[in-house]
């Protein structure tokens, strides 16, 4: 892995190493040097926390003037979110693709030079992977912000049924709602952001008047202070809040003793020899400069994603049983409708009432009666025992669903339905495959063995059908983009792969702290950790377990307990009802 040649002597020094970027290892940074995050008792003080020095690296390159800014905030992309699909594309690389899944419309001409087998690499192309087992539509995002930098921004609570996951699995219900509440105000949730928007008002009356569990869905964002038809959607740079200053070359504030090193691949950790229950270095290689050197700290935290955390646990040799396994998914049905001229008319009556157009159609220059700067519907709904699946009504972009140039984008809804998978142990992502093949950024290639239970199945068909109901309730399909079940892996919410537990038996990776069980300094970040299955968008849930996990680092390092939140904190429910 390492030459002489590119290895030099060069040592960084830390407190604390974080690798990766997005909002989970920025919430590590976030909770580790802002004491109104972390609750530290009070002989630890702020100015403290400033000489702590933490460093993040990330494989990506940033792709904003400030660190993990949300790109969906460009004035231009706000006027016509549809133009914003292409770049959501051109930032998912593909994680494992079976050889020969993208066949050629037809033969290639015979005399061109062709591949003879399937032991081929590039662009993550896996000789080892079998297409009926794949998670063929799971993506990453290499980028300083992660998937932060393009994402729904939909941060709803795990339903306490059937979702929250057990209390004897290592964190208490009540805990949940206290971690809740730190995580929300680092994403600075909002679920009033589109209460001016007249497609919201319309829908929203319409669908809670038969579907009850129907509410505005919550979202990290802010409208904009100078443009309220602007949104300021939350990326990594809204977790890391104050340790952000836009005015410096850096990105980040001159009080903290924060850095963020773009393009640094973490290749490996490295134990201390005689005392293998401790990190001692972490290898890191500079890609633009292909140099490698050592970055050594005192607490380590890897924060990537539920496939390339594991991924490169597996390549430093820490390779726990429970590792890459219990790997779920959230299988997905989406379609999108058009508007019904019924509630258009709504909308129409509800504008002209309040003179955001004029009444007479003839003075306007618009055909269609629903203003340009009417801000889209976004609703949820949540998760109970009886629908145990997730949904969203909103108007966003993917990786998929653009709508054709030729319609209006005001007359389109996105439904995208997220049922529940049970971890299992047979579901996994390994990283030994017969070819020992390596990935697009020379770490070893992930390989899925993922399928759906009969469980599993069992509640799709309903999720389907109560899809193309609310469909029918606002209006009619999309040509083209008709009710479908979605390729595993679509949702990018893949869970439990470094799953926590409240027990070293083998079926867990690290304990409700984070903490890698037998590696005294090592702990885990994101939705890998998350144990057992859930609908709802997994980053709120991933957000609060990295404070729990801060804290604890904390405690460790300056040796004495963090204040814990008071008991009228905690005696809220977990599942708070989005207004």
């Amino acid at each position: 892995m390492f030459s002489e040649m590119d290895l030099d002597n060069t040592i960084e020094e830390c407190d604390v190493l974080i690798v990766g970027s997005g909002p989970i290892g920025c919430g590590f940074a976030r909770t580790l040097l802002d004491p109104t995050i972390s609750e530290l008792v009070p002989n630890q003080g702020p100015d403290e926390l400033r000489n702590l020095k933490v460093i993040i690296v990330d494989i990506g390159q940033h792709l904003s003037d400030v660190p993990g800014e949300n790109v969906k905030n460009s004035y231009y992309y706000q006027r016509n979110v549809n133009n914003f699909t292409p770049i959501v594309q051109g930032t998912m690389q593909p994680i494992s693709i079976a050889p020969n899944s993208y066949p050629l419309p037809y033969p290639a001409d015979p005399n061109v030079f062709q591949v003879k087998g399937d032991n081929f690499v590039i662009n993550n192309i896996n000789p080892d992977q079998k297409e009926s087992i794949n998670l063929s539509a799971a993506a990453t995002t290499y980028a300083v912000g992660g998937m932060a930098t393009h994402w729904t921004c939909c941060i709803p609570r795990m339903a306490e049924t059937p979702e929250c996951p057990p209390d004897d699995m290592g964190i208490p219900r009540t805990e949940w709602n206290e971690l809740y509440g730190k995580a929300e105000a680092m994403f600075l949730k909002n679920d009033k952001i589109f209460d001016t928007s007249l497609r919201q008002e319309v829908l929203f009356e319409i669908l809670q008047d038969r579907i009850p569990r129907c509410a505005k869905m919550p979202i990290a964002g802010q409208l904009n202070e100078y443009d309220p038809q602007q949104i300021v959607w939350s990326g990594a740079d809204t977790v890391l809040g104050l340790l952000v200053d836009e005015g410096s070359n850096s990105g980040i504030s001159k009080d903290y003793q924060l850095q963020i090193l773009n393009q640094h691949r973490c290749t490996r950790l490295v134990r201390k020899d005689g005392a293998p229950e401790t990190i001692d270095h972490a290898m890191v290689r500079d890609l633009r400069k292909k140099r490698d050197f050592k970055i050594k700290a005192k607490h380590y935290v890897v924060a990537c994603n539920p496939i390339l955390t594991p991924q490169l646990l597996y390549n430093s040799e820490i390779r726990p049983e429970a590792l890459g396994r219990y790997l779920m998914d959230q299988p997905m049905t989406f379609c999108q409708i058009l508007l019904s001229h019924d509630i258009v008319t709504k909308i129409e009556e509800i504008a002209v009432a309040r003179e955001l157009i004029p009444r007479n159609p003839a003075d306007r220059k618009d055909p269609v009666p629903i203003p340009t700067t009417d801000l889209p519907p976004a609703l949820i709904l949540k998760v109970t025992d009886d629908k145990p699946w997730h949904a969203q009504i909103h108007k966003d972009t993917f990786s998929y669903g653009m709508v054709p140039q030729s319609i209006d984008p005001r007359l389109v809804i996105d439904l995208r339905w997220f049922s529940l998978m049970e971890a299992r142990e047979t579901n996994r992502v390994y990283f030994d495959g017969p070819s020992l093949s390596r990935d697009l950024m020379g770490m070893p290639q992930p390989t899925f063995h993922i399928e759906l239970s009969d469980e599993d199945k069992k509640p799709l068909r309903r999720m389907m059908k109560e899809m193309t109901d609310v469909a029918q309730l606002m209006g009619g399909l999309l040509p083209g983009a008709e009710p479908r079940f979605m390729p595993l892996g679509t949702s990018l919410h893949f869970q439990g792969t470094t799953r926590y537990g409240a027990r070293d038996d083998g079926t867990s990776v690290v304990d409700p702290n984070g903490k890698v069980w037998g590696i005294s300094n090592l702990f885990l970040g994101g939705n890998g950790l998350i144990p057992t299955p859930i609908a709802c968008n997994p980053t709120l849930t991933s957000l609060g377990l990295a404070v729990k996990s801060a804290r604890e680092i904390l405690r460790l390092h300056y040796n004495q307990n963090v204040r814990r939140p008071t008991s009228e904190k905690l005696s809220s429910g977990l599942n708070q009802r989005e207004e």
